[in-house]
């Protein structure tokens, strides 16, 4: 009975390590690849037309806002991250996954922003799920793609290699 107690107190204590935010940057990730989650037309369907979903899809170009979007974020990464980095779908991802990778998935084109709220940002090591808060933008910019992905690049160190954009992988 003890052993089971021990297992079980064993096995809840490495799950509470596996869901603790980390504030900042991990050391590894400026020589580590990047994968930045493509948006799908889900990611773009209100929290207010989820119980018409059908409906709002027939009715809203989805398809055509996701490519704007993923074009969106695609510009301002090759422009401004100065590291490694692909765009990759959420089904290429588990296939894409590497002890040198970091995850960081836009989030949803909605919300109920206020004037003064903030959403995080986070990254996630690909292979030990450990999640790291690198800063917050106004919840305003969610609705923008560009936004979105200059404000995870502002949150990079500043000390920038000159000759970054020549590393730089894109897979769409």
């Amino acid at each position: 009975m003890n052993k089971f107690l021990f297992v079980i107190a064993l096995t809840l204590s490495c799950l509470q390590l596996r869901a603790q935010t980390l504030k900042g940057l991990p050391e590894d990730f400026t020589s580590s690849e990047l994968l930045i989650v493509a948006y799908e037309p889900s990611d773009l369907i209100p929290a207010d037309a989820k119980s018409h979903e059908s409906i709002y899809r027939q009715l809203t170009p989805l398809q055509a806002q996701c490519t704007q979007a993923n074009q969106q974020i695609t510009a301002v990464a090759r422009h401004n991250y100065p590291y490694l980095f692909r765009i990759v779908s959420k089904t290429e991802l588990p296939t894409s996954l590497s002890d040198n990778a970091y995850i960081f998935e836009p989030g949803k084109l909605y919300s109920q922003p206020t004037v003064w709220s903030t959403t995080p940002l986070y990254i996630r090591h690909a292979t030990s799920g450990l999640v790291y808060e690198i800063g917050f933008l106004p919840t305003h910019a969610i609705f923008f793609p560009e936004k979105i992905m200059e404000h995870f690049i502002q949150f990079l160190p500043k000390n920038l290699p000159v000759q970054a954009s020549d590393k730089v992988a894109v897979k769409q």
